[in-house]
């Protein structure tokens, strides 16, 4: 456990602060002027409840669509909404298969440089089609 960072009160704000600088950065890197942020179950990997909700409540406040579901993963989740994106930024391999030709997944490389992938990039990258991804990470993942 690390030590916290910021502290207001007697709550840690550390998780908060940085995903809202986090969110602020890709926001300016990528030029989003509006969006949905999903928090979904898998954020419970990373996150504990009173963090997500914080986060929550905060983009709220801040004007931003927020999708929060304990028990859908963000698959399920971008499944539902994908049809409305024209772009889907993520660190999740499983998203790619919603990219085609007029909707790029976009993935952090490193700091303000991402890579974007159309339904040819995930084929030029993978050797395979967008929605063969599931089946895909399932047989080369460990």
């Amino acid at each position: 456990m690390s030590a916290p960072l910021l502290i207001a009160g007697s709550n840690d704000n550390t998780f908060v602060y940085g995903f809202l600088r986090d969110f602020l950065l890709l926001r300016n890197d990528l030029r989003i002027n509006a969006g949905i942020v999903v928090i979904s179950r898998d954020c419970r990997e990373v996150a504990n409840e009173q963090d997500i909700q914080n986060v929550g409540g905060l983009l709220k406040e801040l004007g931003v669509s927020v999708v929060i579901s304990e028990k859908s993963s963000a698959v399920d989740i971008c499944h539902k909404y994908a049809f409305k994106a024209g772009a889907i930024y993520t660190e999740n391999d499983a998203l790619l298969q919603f990219a085609s030709d007029n909707r790029n997944i976009v993935k952090r490389k490193a700091r303000s440089e991402y890579e974007f992938f159309d339904s040819d990039a995930v084929k030029r990258k993978y050797g395979i089609e967008p929605n063969k991804m599931a089946t895909f990470l399932a047989l080369t993942s460990s």
